[in-house]
């Protein structure tokens, strides 16, 4: 996608899903296919991109099987990591992540969960922190209270301005 009016608009309707994920499931479609005939229509771009993650499997829409939807998670971060769309490889991962926690061995989903974290707090999206952080201390854990504990207590450390 070469025009940036379009890219612009892409990274608007990228930024909108996830609130709309969360308060209006009918809003959320319309965005996530909105997205993909303008991919389709005019070319990929690094919102679109994360768009092929996070619509990858989707229960609500009950698209494709678990294994298609590892696929084309796999598929949104070599493209991320590919080319570079730094602002989006933390999305990508947390998409991922929550793919692999049913797909592969949880270390798998924990490890995703983690480069979110980090990937988040280099760019500056406290937002997909916040999200890897919870999914890979508490969301995944399988540890003991300690140890949940403290790896949340290390990584709220990073959070805290002037960290």
């Amino acid at each position: 996608m070469t025009d940036p009016e379009l890219q612009a608009a892409m990274q608007v309707l990228s930024v909108l899903q996830d609130p709309a994920n969360r308060t209006d499931f009918h809003v959320f479609c319309l965005l996530v296919c909105r997205m993909v005939n303008v991919s389709t229509q005019h070319g990929l771009c690094g919102a679109s991109r994360a768009r092929l993650c996070l619509s990858r499997d989707h229960p609500r829409l009950g698209l494709s099987p678990l294994q298609r939807g590892y696929r084309f998670g796999k598929l949104a971060c070599d493209l991320v990591d590919k080319h570079g769309f730094i602002a989006h490889r933390a999305k990508v991962h947390y998409a991922m992540g929550q793919i692999a926690f049913w797909t592969q061995p949880i270390a798998s989903a924990i490890d995703f969960m983690r480069v979110t974290f980090r990937t988040a707090i280099e760019t500056g999206d406290l937002t997909f922190a916040c999200y890897g952080m919870f999914q890979s201390v508490t969301g995944f854990s399988c540890g003991t209270i300690r140890s949940t504990r403290c790896g949340a207590s290390r990584r709220c450390a990073g959070l805290r301005p002037g960290s």
